[in-house]
């Protein structure tokens, strides 16, 4: 898994691309951390359209 790293001397600012084992636990971690952003991205989706089709279908009906 593949890392930046941000330093900065002075007024530099460098990204160094730092390749960190899958099994080390930062590693885990922001996996879990992506893994439950998209989960929770794809919920509030679902739930957004979901709404919008009910408010569609009162219209019609309303």
């Amino acid at each position: 898994m593949n890392f930046s790293l941000l330093t900065k001397k002075g007024n530099k600012q460098q990204i160094k691309t730092m390749k960190i084992p899958s099994s080390a636990s930062i590693a885990v971690h922001t996996r879990a951390q992506q893994i439950n952003s998209q989960v929770e991205h794809q919920q509030l989706k679902k739930f957004v359209l979901d709404y919008e089709q009910r408010e569609e279908e009162s219209k019609r009906e309303g």
